[in-house]
């Protein structure tokens, strides 16, 4: 009896030994579950796409999962501003969103770090669902910012009149971010610049800017907040610059989105627009913007003078026809000859009437 219980023992030991081992298989030395990693980053394709002119989706092509969905971790990143790998936090880190079925990965709302003015350097990191969750950098990469907009191009809607204002910019702006915005807006009197406009050469706008920068004949300087959920600024209060805005002159609106102390990049833009005044009792004014329909160009009168018209206007001289008074030789030449030949008339008529004389 006693050997019977003797084998048994042993017998149960083996089978414990054995259990053992094959849990440690599956288990790290700390007793817990080896993680699984089925997300492959290594053949990846990025790139940025514009959702909206202010909004940015970060999206990753031929990512490749494993089959068996279970082993595919979740996705998070962090972002730095110098190429050194940072440590997981779970308090730091975004979700990046996954699809197995496209194999593709996208971070959404990625403005948020274009707008920023530091470098962009981008962390993805997979967490297995089971075992130890130990985070494993997947994919790591220096991220270019889009090119930013400038002058009039910089604006993605103008609108300012007696009815208040929407001054809505081009540019990556998240829609939780504040902005301060100093806007400036003055005449503009030099005719010269205006003509440059006018006729689209290369450097006007840089001109403009240069002039509605130091704020030249200036009406209006205020800065204002950016409005919540706006990338600009929009209020139904108007600008009080009714009496000192004349009919169809024109004015400059600049603009310097504020850095935020070095947090955010900073921007300035430049465009004009034509004014109309009302004189009714509202004390109506509106500005219309460069490439609206109701923006005109006045007469810069460049036409040249009356008499330089004419010269102008003339055909070209026919070198054929002379230009000079005929000169006399020849009308000489032509009296001589006549009284020459009256001269020789005359004689031979002389001569023969003295002979008649002599016969009778």
């Amino acid at each position: 009896m006693k050997k019977v219980l003797t084998i048994f023992l042993l017998v149960l030991l083996l089978l414990s030994v054995n259990f053992n081992l094959v849990y440690a298989t599956e288990e790290d030395s700390d007793g817990t579950q080896d993680a699984k990693y089925g997300i492959d980053f290594s053949n990846a394709k990025m790139k940025t796409e514009s959702v909206t002119k202010n909004m940015y989706n970060l999206v990753f092509s031929d990512v490749k999962f494993d089959e068996e969905l279970s082993n595919n971790g979740a996705l998070y990143y962090m972002i730095t501003d110098t190429n050194s790998e940072p440590t997981y936090d779970s308090n730091k880190v975004k979700e990046v969103n996954k699809s197995e079925n496209n194999s593709s990965a996208t971070i959404y709302e990625f403005e948020q770090w274009f707008e920023l003015k530091q470098d962009i350097y981008l962390w993805i990191f997979e967490v297995p669902y089971t075992g130890n969750q130990t985070p494993k950098l997947v994919y790591h990469s220096k991220i270019e910012k889009p090119e930013l907009k400038q002058y009039t191009d910089l604006y993605n809607l103008t609108m300012t009149n007696y009815n208040g204002n929407q001054i809505l910019f081009t540019m990556p702006w998240h829609k939780n971010t504040k902005r301060s915005i100093n806007i400036k807006i003055g005449e503009i009197k030099d005719d010269s610049l205006l003509l440059s406009i006018k006729n689209k050469e290369s450097n006007a706008f840089a001109k403009l800017l240069d002039y509605g920068k130091k704020g030249t004949n200036s009406v209006l300087t205020q800065t204002v907040t950016s409005t919540d959920g706006d990338q600009g600024y929009k209020t139904d209060t108007a600008f009080d610059i009714y009496s000192k805005i004349n009919d169809k002159s024109y004015y400059y609106l600049y603009t310097y989105i504020d850095d935020e102390n070095g947090k955010y990049i900073p921007l300035e833009g430049i465009t004009l627009a034509q004014a109309s005044k009302h004189t009714n009792d509202e004390k109506a004014w509106f500005m219309f913007f460069y490439g609206d329909d109701n923006f005109n160009w006045k007469d810069f009168n460049t036409q040249p003078s009356s008499a330089t018209n004419q010269t102008t206007n003339q055909a070209p001289a026919d070198n054929t026809i002379a230009n000079t008074r005929i000169p006399n030789a020849g009308v000489n030449k032509i009296v001589v000859s006549i009284i020459t030949i009256l001269t020789i008339t005359s004689v031979a008529i002389f001569s023969e009437l003295k002979k008649y004389k002599d016969i009778d």
